[in-house]
């Protein structure tokens, strides 16, 4: 099953998305698929925060910012594990500027890699972002793209939750 939780910075995303993975998962294993790159101080203060609302939850943790399907091969069990992956607007950043992916190319890589956790775990609980435009071309091609990257994700899901 594919759970998809879409909102604004800082409107509870990722505890809504911890709280279902702890109710999906039950006594079953749980892995967090961190997908930021930490840039400066905020980004290591975002990261610092996130692992310590997680402590005591048994989460496996997993810093993958690139290629995920290839986590899938550290993983003893994926048919038995609810993984969250936090954040795909992130990993749409880190393909489009730190690997310079296009559009056309980013949509299709991450539908490539969302079909591949999603087939090989028991649950998949994917948390992402949805921004306003800016103004700032550059910033409102990564607003668009992820944009498009929620709606496949919307396409993709058994239930999508908004907020």
């Amino acid at each position: 099953m594919i759970i998809t939780i879409i909102g604004t910075p800082d409107s509870g995303k990722s505890e809504q998305a911890e709280a279902l993975c702890l109710e999906l998962s039950g006594e079953g294993e749980r892995l967090y698929i961190a997908t930021m790159i930490p840039f400066g101080e905020e980004g290591r203060e975002r990261v610092r925060r996130h692992r310590l609302r997680r402590e005591g939850k048994g989460f496996l943790l997993t810093e993958t910012p690139f290629d995920l399907p290839q986590i899938l091969s550290d993983v003893q069990r994926p048919e038995k594990t609810t993984a969250l992956l936090e954040c795909v607007s992130n990993w749409v950043a880190n393909e489009m500027f730190e690997r310079g992916l296009k559009e056309s190319i980013l949509l299709e890589t991450i539908q490539r890699e969302l079909s591949a956790l999603a087939e090989a775990f028991l649950h998949l609980v994917i948390v992402s972002n949805r921004f306003e435009k800016t103004g700032d071309p550059e910033t409102d091609y990564y607003i668009e793209a992820t944009e498009q990257v929620n709606r496949l994700l919307e396409q993709m899901s058994d239930r999508t939750i908004v907020l």
